[in-house]
């Protein structure tokens, strides 16, 4: 009898794990556009072209230190980022992170119902969400590696 109870949890385990890396791609299509958004347009934007069609780097420049609070420099790359960049390197390793969360709904799911749970539902339930969550995130890399993409 004892085995069921933790088979039980197990299910109920699975379905958070699956819920967790559903939340974090959540952030990463959802919450992220509408913090970028928020940011406003870059002041300096791309109105600044040379004669050859490059960025012409003294005007450019002096836009950047007339909006000083706008841009930020990062002296290990040598450039000035804004906020809408900042937002998507602190929330680039969700995507990872959601994919081996989601991977792991799946196995704890699996184990429970390997156990012989009694909450079936639950473990199907989780089962199947996560791995149509992996399923969803592994396509399109491997339609990228498996089409000669770059």
């Amino acid at each position: 009898m004892g085995n069921h109870r933790v088979a039980d949890a197990a299910a109920i385990a699975g379905l958070v794990v699956v819920l967790a890396a559903l939340l974090a791609i959540g952030s990463l299509f959802v919450v992220e556009p509408i913090l970028r958004s928020a940011q406003g347009p870059d002041p300096c934007g791309y109105e600044f072209l040379g004669q050859d069609g490059g960025p012409d780097k003294q005007s450019f420049m002096s836009c950047v230190s007339a909006h000083a609070a706008y841009y930020q420099y990062d002296p290990v790359t040598g450039s000035f980022s804004t906020p809408g960049s900042r937002i998507s390197q602190t929330l680039e390793p969700v995507g990872p992170a959601a994919l081996l969360l989601a991977l792991g709904g799946v196995l704890i799911s699996w184990l429970a119902l390997a156990m012989r749970t009694g909450r079936r539902r639950i473990a199907f339930s989780a089962l199947t969400l996560g791995a149509l969550l992996v399923v969803g995130m592994a396509f399109p890399l491997l339609v990228l590696l498996l089409g000669g993409g770059d």
